[in-house]
């Protein structure tokens, strides 16, 4: 299965995208930038477990963004948006 992250990414702070990076070359034993952005880009087969667990650090990165003011998305930090709230 292949899914773009290129939009998650690209809102992440610069600090947070070095990080996410970062975390993800280790844990996938990348060698190279260009394998990390091959997979952010959805140009690589991934399992759900993978896809799974990309997400789980989207979670952490946009809570701490939304922690500290910063720009997040509701979707991945659990909000639910509300309609008719009154």
């Amino acid at each position: 299965m292949k899914k773009s992250f290129a939009q998650e990414y690209a809102m992440l702070t610069p600090t947070n995208q070095k990080l996410f990076r970062s975390e993800l070359m280790t844990n996938f034993n990348w060698t190279t930038p260009q394998s990390f952005y091959n997979f952010i880009r959805g140009n690589r087969n991934t399992s759900n477990a993978d896809l799974e667990y990309v997400k789980s650090r989207f979670v952490f990165y946009f809570r701490i963004q939304k922690d500290t003011g910063r720009f997040y998305l509701p979707e991945y930090t659990k909000e639910k948006q509300h309609e008719n709230a009154y």
